[in-house]
């Protein structure tokens, strides 16, 4: 409904404008409502690779439908750079070590999310967000014809097929390490 496209363009423009000048929207969970709590505390606060997948596909179909309602509306062209921006942030994650080669799931170390121990992050592949990453890649080619795009989704895909278990009834979740 005309409704829910203004509801979808308030929100875009929301998180258009909090995207962060490496392409990036930072997650927050157990934030205030204002953001960051002045104690530092909360879960967790970065750019989950996977997590962005989830933008890149809100950004990339709204893109699509104002398009096809207002080629006209200024929020188009901003939803098309961003979603090339957030895409090239994520294309950043691509790691090609070891036997798994996929998206890293955040780049640096810490105690990310909440209670975890501290992990090397950037060695952590999850089946998940790479499933997230192969669709948002795929619509992203969609969006833009670069076929750069197609291979970056393929690349997400062929780690997710790496993830099936050898007796073929189930996928693993993902790597803590490359190997």
């Amino acid at each position: 409904t005309p409704h829910d496209l203004k509801r979808a363009e308030i929100l875009a423009g929301f998180l258009l404008d909090a995207q962060r000048g490496d392409g990036s929207v930072i997650q927050a969970y157990q934030a205030s409502s204002v953001g960051v709590p002045a104690d530092g505390g909360g879960c967790f606060r970065a750019a989950i690779t996977g997590d962005q997948g989830w933008v890149m596909l809100a950004w990339g179909h709204l893109y699509e439908r104002l398009l096809q309602v207002d080629p006209s509306n200024p929020l188009a062209t901003r939803l098309f750079n961003g979603l090339l921006n957030i895409a090239g942030f994520a294309e950043t994650r691509r790691r090609i070590d070891g036997q798994y080669p996929g998206y890293s799931f955040y780049e640096g170390t810490g105690t990310l999310p909440c209670g975890s121990p501290n992990v090397d992050w950037d060695g952590v592949r999850s089946t998940e967000q790479n499933i997230d990453l192969a669709v948002a890649f795929d619509l992203v080619h969609r969006v833009t014809g670069d076929t750069r795009w197609r291979d970056s989704a393929d690349f997400a895909r062929n780690f997710v097929r790496l993830m099936l278990a050898d007796d073929r009834t189930k996928f693993w979740t993902g790597t803590a390490t490359p190997d």
